[in-house]
């Protein structure tokens, strides 16, 4: 991509930002941005370096969420970890639920007096 074209890679790594968490791809949105933009493909050496380009911004998009999530990850992580070290873990009190004793079943419940 030429120096010059730095809005082109601007607005494509717009494009990449807000279609990044879409559930459809986001590649095919910078594709059809990168057709509407009128990028020269006309080389290999023109595709190779759009290719190069789409993958580095990805990457971007990809490094950003990871970081936006870290904390979340971590703790799923370790939690995941630690119940498969520990059954004590496993079973323990989560956000006010004891997963251990749970709510009563229907047909052990104790039933009115009428």
């Amino acid at each position: 991509m030429p120096d010059t074209d730095y809005l082109s890679a601007g607005l494509l790594g717009i494009v990449e930002g807000l279609t990044e968490f879409l559930p459809v791809s986001s590649t095919g949105h910078l594709l059809i941005a990168e057709h509407l933009l009128g990028l020269p493909m006309r080389t290999q050496q023109e595709k190779d370096s759009l290719i190069g380009f789409t993958a580095v911004i990805q990457t971007g998009a990809i490094l950003a969420a990871v970081l936006f999530f870290l904390r979340e990850i971590v703790t799923v992580v370790g939690d995941f970890a630690g119940g498969l070290a520990s059954s004590a873990k496993r079973f323990a009190k989560s956000d006010g639920i004891d997963f251990q004793s749970g709510p009563p079943c229907p047909q052990t419940a104790e039933l009115p007096k009428t």
